[in-house]
Order: C-alpha cells, then sequence, then structure tokens
C-alpha cells in the first residue's frame, strides 16, 4: 500500500510537471512578445505584479475566517451554555492552525504535523525574495535571447541542483544523475553555440523597436547581447535550484505544507516590501513605471498574470511530490516544445548541433528522474519525523 501511494505521489508529481512545462513555454512567448521588440520592457514591474498575484490565493482563508468569526458571534445568547460550548470549540479549531497543536483535520495519515500558518508565514518570508529574484532575471533574459535558448538555459537548474542536493544531504549523487548532468551539460554547449553563432534571423532590436546595428558599439552586438541574455537565464537557473532544494529541506513532505497558504503569503510580501523599486527604477530612468496600453498588450499581460500563478503553484508542488532533481531536470522537456514554437513563430532555424544537443538534454531527464524516484536519502529524508521547520543554514 505504502509503494502504490509512494508511486500515486509520484506520478500526481510528473503530471504536473507537464503542466508546468506548457504554462511555462506559453508564458515565455507571451513574455518575448512584450519584451523583444521593445513593445513592453517592464521586466521588474511584469516581475512584481505576476508574483504579488499570487496573494489572491490568501482570499479563501481570509473570507472563511470572517465566516467562522460570524457564525461564533451570532450564536452567542446570554445565558446558553451549549452558544459558549461552540464558541470554545471555534476557538480551539482556529488556535490549533496557529500553534499546531495535534489536529486530525491538518494531519496526515501518517503521522507528518502540517506547517501552522505563522510557520507557513515565516518560511514564506525567507523564500519570497529568492522567489522573486529568480523570475525576475529569467523574464530579463527573454529581451536579449530567443524563448528556445532561454528555455535550454534554464534547464541548467539540474546541475545546480545536483550539487545543492547533494550538499545538504538531500539526494544522493548516483552515476546515472552524475551522467546525466554531464551529458545535459554537453547539450547546452552545443545549444548555446548554435543560438550565439547561428544568431537570430530576423535580428535583435533595441528598445525603440528598430533593428540593431553591430556597428553601434560592443554592446548592440547581436551575438554579446544573446550571451548576456544566456547568461541572465542562467543565473535565473541557479537561484531556481536553490529555491527548489532548500524549500525541499525545509518542508520534507508535501503533506507538511499548504502550498496556497506558501504562496499566499509570498505574494504578500512582495505587494508590501518590493514597491519601492518600482519607484526607484523610474527616477532613475532605469525603468519608467507605465502601464500596457493597447488591447492586445492588456490582453497578453492578463493572460501572463494567470498563467505564472498556475505554473507557480503546480511546479512548487511537484516539487514536493516528486525530487528537486526530477523537477529541475524536467524543464529541458520545454525544449522541444519552444524550438518548435519558434520554428513556427519567429522562424527560427532548426540547426543540427541544435537538435543533438536538445535530444541530449532531453535523454538526461528521462535518467535523472529515473535514479531519482527511489534514491535512498530523499526516502529518508521525506520519512523523516524531525520537526520540517528547521533552520534554513543548517547543514550536518
Amino acid at each position: 500500500m505504502g509503494n502504490a501511494t509512494a508511486l500515486g505521489r509520484w506520478t500526481l508529481g510528473l503530471i504536473l510537471l507537464v503542466v508546468v512545462i506548457i504554462v511555462w513555454v506559453a508564458s515565455s512567448f507571451l513574455l518575448s512578445f512584450m519584451f523583444e521588440d521593445g513593445t513592453y520592457w517592464k521586466p521588474y514591474l511584469v516581475t512584481y505584479i505576476n508574483t504579488m498575484s499570487y496573494s489572491v490565493l490568501l482570499l479563501p482563508f481570509g473570507v472563511r475566517a470572517l465566516i467562522r468569526s460570524r457564525r461564533s458571534l451570532s450564536a452567542i445568547r446570554p445565558g446558553s451554555l451549549e452558544a459558549q460550548v461552540d464558541k470554545g470549540r471555534e476557538t480551539l479549531a482556529l488556535a490549533s492552525e496557529f500553534t499546531g497543536r495535534k489536529n486530525k483535520r491538518f494531519d496526515d495519515v501518517r503521522g507528518y504535523t502540517r506547517l501552522t500558518i505563522v510557520q507557513t508565514a515565516r518560511l514564506s518570508a525567507e523564500f519570497f525574495f529568492l522567489t522573486f529574484l529568480a523570475n525576475l532575471v529569467t523574464n530579463a533574459s527573454l529581451g536579449y535571447s530567443s524563448v528556445a535558448s532561454q528555455t535550454i538555459m534554464s534547464s541548467t537548474s539540474s546541475l545546480f541542483t545536483l550539487f545543492l542536493g547533494v550538499r545538504f544531504h538531500i539526494e544522493s549523487a548516483s552515476r546515472a544523475k552524475i551522467a546525466g548532468a554531464v551529458i545535459s551539460f554537453a547539450g547546452i554547449v552545443l545549444v548555446t553555440q548554435s543560438d550565439v553563432f547561428g544568431t537570430a534571423v530576423n535580428g535583435l532590436k533595441d528598445s525603440a523597436g528598430a533593428n540593431v546595428d553591430a556597428e553601434n558599439g560592443f554592446w548592440n552586438r547581436a551575438d554579446v547581447r544573446i550571451l548576456f541574455g544566456n547568461l541572465l537565464a542562467l543565473l535565473g537557473a541557479f537561484i531556481y535550484g536553490l529555491y527548489t532544494t532548500i524549500l525541499k529541506l525545509r518542508v520534507k513532505h508535501v503533506s507538511r505544507l499548504n502550498m496556497n497558504l506558501f504562496l499566499g503569503f509570498v505574494g504578500l510580501y512582495t505587494l508590501v516590501l518590493l514597491w519601492p523599486v518600482i519607484i526607484i527604477l523610474h527616477v532613475l530612468k532605469w525603468e519608467t513605471f507605465e502601464f500596457p496600453h493597447g488591447s492586445k498588450l492588456i490582453w497578453v499581460f492578463t493572460a501572463n498574470i494567470v498563467i505564472n500563478l498556475a505554473a507557480e503553484y503546480c511546479w512548487a508542488k511537484s516539487m514536493l511530490l516528486t525530487s528537486p532533481m526530477t523537477v529541475t531536470a524536467g524543464l529541458s522537456a520545454t525544449i522541444p516544445l519552444a524550438m518548435l514554437g519558434d520554428f513556427i513563430l519567429n522562424g527560427k532555424p532548426m540547426t543540427l548541433s541544435y537538435l543533438i544537443g536538445s535530444a541530449m538534454i532531453f535523454g538526461s531527464f528521462i535518467a535523472i528522474s529515473t535514479a531519482s524516484h527511489n534514491d535512498p536519502v530523499l526516502l529518508k529524508l521525506e520519512n523523516s519525523q524531525e520537526a520540517p521547520y528547521t533552520t534554513m543554514l543548517h547543514v550536518s
């Protein structure tokens, strides 16, 4: 029964990962539409609005608490012992969510204790900036490189996750994982070389939408800008790997974390704490504050917010159901889809090295996922009965 349950969780995690693959590629093309030709080059504002939108996930909890409070007040009548008992039950139920006392409603059948609301809020406070920064540099990279190239750079998260996972004792460094990481890196080199030296058919454009001329300076050279975009995507991949690994270390098992609460608080912290940067960027004229205009751009902007929210939820849930290494390696599956999209929408050619490199990256995902499924180190972490909320930087 236990093996069947574990297999079911793993399968559900892979299904959610497929959803992430589809919506992330769709989001990348939407952002590329806004960024690449200078139509709406606002990576910070777009990332801020996308991330703070997670706060809508807190609304159901707020509504439920309000209804509970009103019911409790309406039930109180002077001299009614039954009303006082009901009020006490409501108070204890609410207190259990904050204090983490034993409550079958909030505990997994295997005995895992869920994080309380206060603990979840603290966890979100530690991770919200990592989440925002990873999304920011990844989104910004789309202004310089193609969707396919950015997607491939993001797949290097598996390399960073392997190193961090072994360092924090979350996963073991098996031969299959190491081989998969090496093959993935080799594929990345092939694809990057193809993207930089093959460069875009239509050329890059500046913020005004004009074609970039290589004679205007080193920075305006197409290959330099593409390389810079790839480096931004690579930085985003590292941050995603760090975020994924540490979150798994802190939570251990999927049943311990309410994902709606976690992401909701991430959005709330972003909304409250990161808005001053918008003003600073506007004053310095690095990114002037401006909402999208035009019905087509507004539709793209809104659709991207919804897609980003769905992707972030499914991605985090998938990681807790499977493993950090599997999910980050799974990003490589976005490559064929992104390539197909670039080929159809942007007329980007598919070179032989591009195809071979992509095939190598996709093959590495299969090897890594198979090796991670029954990883004894990962199983030991998930079955640990230690408190799920431990010091973030503790490494034994």
